[in-house]
């Protein structure tokens, strides 16, 4: 008891203790540079570590690292900007496109929230003329969606003239159809969108290049 009451009144151990944890951490995060070549830790891989990491950030901004702490992360390439850790998102992105045949991240997606943020912002900053040339072709050799909207529209429409292409050149997908129910309703929703004035003169021209029938026919009933 009168040990303890030593050790909390002492401030020399106090120190002993903080430096002790955060050689720790740096020989954590030195192990994960060596199995990854960065210092940009996921926070789905090690949430630990990657909250240290983004606290030594902080710490320099507000001037509490020493300078042989600075010395030894910069001796492991430390990004002391967290933009500059894109490469890592982009690790993580290529095993979710391995995984899911696709970019589309969903925002609840469990492994790692914050990709679905992070997906986003690629996409309002390129909208905005924000993303370098060098991020956005890493993203499209991915096969990374810019306008996931138009992306699944061509889909269904590829999809389309696979039907049309079996079934005599006839576009009347039923809107229940059993083989393919997202296509009927896709077809069902353009016929909807043109009656409204919702469908773009683009989309509309493809349609009808292809033979779209607009208005159901005898032959349908």
């Amino acid at each position: 008891m009168i040990l303890n009451q030593y050790k909390e009144s002492n401030p020399r151990i106090n120190i002993f203790k903080k430096i002790n944890k955060w050689m720790a951490s740096l020989n954590a995060l030195e192990k994960f540079h060596n199995e990854h070549g960065h210092c940009c830790v996921p926070m789905h891989l090690d949430p630990k570590l990657g909250l240290w990491v983004s606290l030594q950030r902080t710490q320099k901004k507000k001037g509490s690292l020493t300078k042989e702490q600075e010395q030894r992360l910069d001796d492991l390439s430390f990004s002391w900007d967290p933009f500059h850790c894109v490469d890592a998102k982009i690790e993580v992105l290529k095993a979710f496109q391995k995984e899911n045949g696709h970019c589309r991240v969903r925002k609840r997606y469990e492994s790692d929230p914050s990709l679905a943020s992070w997906v986003d912002r690629q996409r309002q900053d390129n909208r905005k003329g924000r993303l370098s040339e060098e991020r956005k072709h890493m993203l499209l050799d991915l096969g990374f969606e810019f306008n996931p909207l138009q992306s699944t529209w061509l889909e269904q429409f590829h999809f389309l003239k696979e039907f049309q292409q079996t079934h005599g050149g006839s576009c009347w997908v039923p809107q229940k159809y059993k083989a393919d129910p997202a296509l009927g309703e896709w077809v069902h929703n353009q016929r909807q969108d043109r009656k409204r004035g919702r469908l773009s003169k683009e989309r509309k021209q493809m349609l009808n290049d292809l033979g779209f029938e607009w208005n159901k026919s005898k032959s349908h009933e």
